[in-house]
């Protein structure tokens, strides 16, 4: 194999080689956007409950008010 059909033969898989790393790349930021996103879901679901118990808390204190 000559240096000639080496060249060529690379020419000929450089847009492969290019959507790979492109896809490659694409991939990775997708992967860290799905890990940010996890954490805000989870921060979310944490506010809910803390909401959850204080308006309970409070729907308990205005019924005992209104028993009075």
């Amino acid at each position: 194999m000559d240096e000639a059909s080496l060249v060529r033969q690379l020419v000929n898989w450089l847009p492969f080689i290019l959507i790979l790393v492109v896809w490659f790349a694409y991939m990775r930021r997708v992967a860290t956007r799905q890990g940010s996103m996890a954490e805000i879901g989870r921060e979310k679901t944490e506010a809910v409950r803390q909401n959850t118990e204080v308006l309970k808390a409070l729907l308990a204190k205005l019924e005992s008010q209104s028993k009075q």
